[in-house]
């Protein structure tokens, strides 16, 4: 009796953690927008207003956002993003905000949004092998001089004027 009680507790618990770990992935809730392909910054904050209350509530390092707009050499950012994923939810509007500070006229960024499942069902992600989302590809011309995968480091904007400042390109 106590074997059969102590199997089916596991049962149970193994199945509740199941649910409540699917819950936590990423999925793409019940009537949630879900945005793919090529977007811009406006098709993103119009279309999802939790992320523009985290766009309007984020106050971005100023050393950083400083060091974003001083940058004289052209550089393109590769935003891959899941819609449907915290992760993405919490760094692209912060990206968004302090890129905005910055006004750096010189860095142009490229969204694009990729289905639940994008790692077996999307070519650009493939492309540009995309494990995780969101992550953010910093390139000079077609030469990738940086990445940052799912949660930056030291936030959105440290990450990425710490990858622009080993590049060397204030100059």
């Amino acid at each position: 009796m106590k074997k059969l009680f102590l199997l089916s507790f596991v049962l149970v618990a193994a199945l509740l953690g199941a649910l409540i770990w699917k819950g936590f992935s990423g999925s793409p809730k019940p009537g949630e927008k879900v945005l793919l392909g090529g977007l811009t910054e406006k098709q993103v904050l119009q279309a999802l207003p939790s992320w523009k209350q985290a766009y309007d509530a984020y106050r971005p390092d100023s050393a950083a956002v400083a060091v974003i707009q001083s940058m004289k050499k052209p550089v393109e950012i590769l935003v891959f993003l899941g819609t449907w994923c915290p992760d993405s939810k919490r760094e692209v509007p912060r990206l968004m905000k302090a890129l905005d500070q910055a006004g750096n006229p010189k860095i142009r960024v490229k969204y694009y949004g990729v289905p639940h499942g994008f790692r077996e069902n999307d070519d650009t992600a493939a492309q540009y092998r995309i494990e995780a989302v969101p992550t953010f590809i910093v390139r000079v011309g077609a030469k990738e001089i940086g990445r940052i995968v799912e949660r930056a480091e030291l936030g959105i904007e440290q990450d990425l004027a710490q990858i622009l400042r080993t590049a060397n390109l204030e100059k």
